[in-house]
């Protein structure tokens, strides 16, 4: 007998979880569609204007167009059509005395720098997840050479996202003369503690770049390159729409006089002093590219950088000397007073990413340009202060470089070396006394260079 048939009665829950599931795939589906249109859209269709730099073959930053001597790098200007580069031309004359003749010199009349002001700056867009705050600093680049780092005394910026911050901030470099076009780089960074600080974008013309790389035209008072109008701005190149870490900088850039009369301000036992000395600029550049080892090596190289016979170097010895004789100072009051002197100079930073971390200056090098880092400084003191009758040793310390000094009446912190008692001398920020070692110091190892 066959079974008989009967028809199932519908499952109302069955179909009811059916149609639930119906709608929500179809509001995910909406949903996916709505966010895509929000998400950010690839450039893809911007083309970036077009920042080629002139064709440069001898890399000297005379572009091919202008330069007399296109595979040359020493020479790219002949005035006299001799067939011979001006650099190398029999041309003794030079009005301004800084090194460079009159034929090739851009600026006759003067020793030639830029003025470069960073006015105000701005992160665009979030460089932290939850702040709202950004940490910025900012990196100088001359000629692919690091020269400073712009921040808070040693702190980051703290600026809100999307507003610009004052920082009004000037830097003088002294270039060279004879070089028409200089090139200068700055970077502006986001710092994070816990990892790699960020490279913010400033370029404003490149995608795949994000500093802000200029070239510097002595002559006409004019740059080109990333900007021309001293208002960087990172979304610039298309990317205002997408989260790249975009920032703005406001800047200026002039050409200046570098003069060889430098002025030196300082304090003392709460008194303030001042300074002035003219110093040699044809001397200064001698110094300046002379090919001694900018990274010693060994003591001998080292000891060449402590320069007691420089004129310069007795000249400014001298006044101190005589500043410090007629305020009656002890012996150790006056050691105290020199240093006080060298810790006025400027503290910047060496190229600490072209090949080699130091690049140590004679210490002309460091009274011209009146910045330099702790062996600048050192080097500078430990050579005035022998000028002046004193023992003094260089200090070479992990990471670091200090003087020893051995003086009646010193006490302190101080090595030993070869039966003298030389105390510690820091030359790199105000306040410290001979004696006074800095507590990141404390138990180093030394090793001593003994100078002239």
């Amino acid at each position: 007998m066959a079974a008989t048939y009967t028809p199932r009665p519908p499952d109302s829950g069955g179909n009811a979880w059916l149609v639930l599931g119906v709608i929500l795939v179809a509001a995910l589906i909406i949903g996916a569609a709505w966010v895509v249109t929000w998400l950010p859209k690839e450039p893809e269709d911007v083309i970036p204007p077009n920042a080629e730099w002139p064709k440069d073959t001898d890399g000297d930053r005379y572009p091919d167009a202008e330069d007399a001597f296109p595979s040359d790098p020493e020479e790219w200007v002949d005035l006299n059509q001799n067939g011979i580069g001006d650099n190398s031309d029999d041309n003794d004359t030079d009005e301004d005395d800084d090194g460079y003749n009159d034929l090739v010199d851009l600026k006759d009349s003067m020793d030639a720098g830029i003025l470069i002001e960073l006015k105000s700056s701005k992160a665009i867009d979030d460089v932290d997840l939850v702040t709202g705050l950004a940490e910025v600093y900012f990196d100088v680049r001359i000629n692919e050479r690091q020269e400073a780092r712009i921040d808070d005394l040693g702190y980051p910026y703290i600026t809100e996202v999307g507003s610009f911050f004052y920082m009004g901030k000037s830097l003088r470099f002294n270039v060279d003369d004879n070089r028409r076009y200089t090139k200068i780089s700055i970077a502006m960074w986001d710092e994070d503690y816990s990892s790699k600080d960020d490279l913010v974008d400033i370029d404003g013309v490149n995608l795949a770049d994000k500093t802000l790389d200029i070239m510097y035209d002595l002559v006409n008072g004019t740059w080109y390159g990333d900007d021309t109008d001293g208002l960087a701005d990172g979304s610039s190149d298309g990317s205002a729409s997408t989260d790249d870490d975009d920032g703005a900088l406001s800047y200026n850039i002039t050409a200046i006089s570098i003069s060889s009369l430098k002025t030196y301000a300082w304090s003392f036992n709460e008194d303030d002093y001042q300074m002035q000395t003219s110093l040699s600029a044809r001397r200064y550049y001698e110094l300046k590219y002379s090919d001694v080892e900018r990274w010693p090596w060994t003591y001998d190289e080292a000891r060449e950088f402590v320069t007691v016979e420089d004129p310069s170097v007795v000249e400014v010895a001298m006044q101190l000397e005589e500043m410090a004789d007629a305020l009656g100072l002890s012996p150790l009051e006056e050691a105290n007073f020199v240093l006080s002197f060298v810790q006025s100079i400027d503290y910047s930073f060496d190229n600490v990413s072209a090949g080699t971390n130091e690049y140590w200056r004679f210490p002309l090098e460091t009274l011209y340009d009146q910045t330099g880092d702790c062996e600048d400084t050192s080097i500078l003191y430990a050579s005035i202060i022998e000028v002046m009758g004193f023992d003094a040793i260089l200090m070479l310390l992990p990471g670091h470089m200090a003087v020893g000094l051995s003086c009646p009446g010193a006490g302190g912190g101080h090595y030993s070396y070869d039966s003298v008692d030389y105390y510690y001398c820091e030359t790199t920020g105000p306040g410290w006394e001979v004696g006074d070692v800095p507590p990141e110091m404390w138990g180093a190892e030394m090793d001593p260079v003994q100078v002239p």
